[in-house]
């Protein structure tokens, strides 16, 4: 078992644990103390890591209890099992008890419960349980000032595809007044990153969650998801999403200034994800394409093609021919338009034409499900094996 899955299958085990435990505990009858308050901050920056510090060091008193007292080795083993479960509850208690932290002690379970909230017609052939596997290692990252508090719920890569997930909450508001006249949408005016800049950046998406669509959060809170699709693999490392001026995006009326910088730890490693050299050639039209290479993830599809031509409308033809584009997966399942969202671009210099096409799936698809592409009519065959 790996140290990832061990996270998952230690994180249901506590939330079991919690259900039959919290009960056991007094109700709050006071404000926390500067320990607890230092704890409950300990638990909320590394919740995996402290929770095994403090089951170690329970696991330690037990032990020299065990070597201080005359006691049957059966007395022993229930006694350091007692307070161990008491850690556990004491541990996922501050995780239940309303921070965003519960829903995830390692990358990629927010945004498989995400996927499996909103999967509609797509639950039938999509796999979250690979989001697992593609999760950062600083989820639950917090950077607080005065004017808003930024958390880092989750974050996941594969490849050349990234996203991630921000909780945001603006101090000064009472509440984001979704339904007022002048604005219906507010969001940061700027939005930058570290990890696609200059000829690696391709497409990008933006989209926030408000109380509407999550009972958890305040009325001044609200959740942001970013995609990413970079035309280079995105390397393992740590980077920074920069987030400019909350406020109306409608009127770009700027309510909160400010600039805010938060760290995220990208896992780099090529979970699922293939680059396929095809360098093969397609007649669309009058102008003759050579499809050079498809890059999968379970999140994205990139194809790049190049096209000799003078004309400058040698694009056209090709975007024609994608906005029939199909997928086929293993299973026979054929996806059609209507399941992914698509990303295009094109430049060039002497005859020399480069196309990109980028494909954002609607949820995360199995790992090497897809076996081939219909294009213009044509079949783009898929070895993923």
């Amino acid at each position: 078992m790996t140290e990832r899955e061990f996270d998952q299958l230690l994180k249901r085990a506590l939330e079991e644990a919690g259900k039959s435990e919290q009960e056991d505990f007094p109700e709050d009858d006071g404000p926390m103390s500067p320990r607890q308050r230092a704890r409950m901050e300990q638990m909320r920056r590394d919740p995996a890591g402290y929770y095994r510090r403090y089951t170690q060091v329970m696991a330690d008193t037990a032990e020299a209890e065990r070597r201080e007292k005359t006691e049957s080795p059966r007395h022993v083993r229930q006694h350091g099992k007692h307070i161990l479960r008491y850690g556990t509850a004491a541990v996922i208690a501050a995780l239940l008890g309303g921070s965003a932290l519960a829903y995830s002690l390692t990358g990629g379970e927010f945004f498989r419960q995400l996927f499996l909230k909103e999967a509609g017609d797509v639950s039938a052939y999509m796999d979250t349980d690979q989001l697992l596997e593609m999760g950062g290692g600083n989820v639950g990252t917090v950077l607080e000032t005065e004017e808003v508090r930024l958390e880092l719920l989750d974050a996941v890569s594969s490849g050349n595809s990234a996203m991630i997930a921000i909780r945001v909450t603006a101090k000064p508001l009472t509440e984001f007044s979704l339904d007022g006249e002048s604005c219906r949408n507010y969001g940061f005016l700027k939005i930058q990153d570290s990890f696609t800049s200059g000829d690696d950046a391709f497409s990008s998406s933006t989209r926030y969650l408000f109380r509407d669509d999550d009972s958890t959060l305040g009325n001044n809170e609200c959740i942001l998801l970013l995609s990413y699709t970079s035309r280079e693999p995105i390397p393992d490392g740590a980077y920074t999403i920069a987030l400019y001026d909350l406020g109306c995006l409608d009127t770009e009326e700027v309510l909160i200034p400010g600039q805010w910088q938060l760290s995220v730890d990208l896992n780099g490693a090529d979970h699922y994800s293939h680059t396929i050299k095809t360098e093969t050639a397609y007649r669309f039209g009058d102008y003759t394409y050579v499809l050079d290479s498809v890059a999968v993830t379970p999140l994205s599809l990139t194809l790049k093609f190049s096209c000799e031509s003078d004309s400058l409308d040698c694009d056209e033809a090709l975007w024609a021919q994608m906005d029939r584009l199909t997928i086929q997966l293993e299973d026979g399942t054929v996806l059609d338009g209507s399941q992914f969202y698509q990303s295009r671009t094109a430049s060039g210099a002497d005859g020399h034409w480069s196309m990109t096409v980028g494909v954002e799936f609607g949820a995360p698809l199995p790992a090497n499900s897809i076996r081939s592409l219909g294009l213009g009519g044509q079949t783009v065959a898929l070895d993923l094996k």
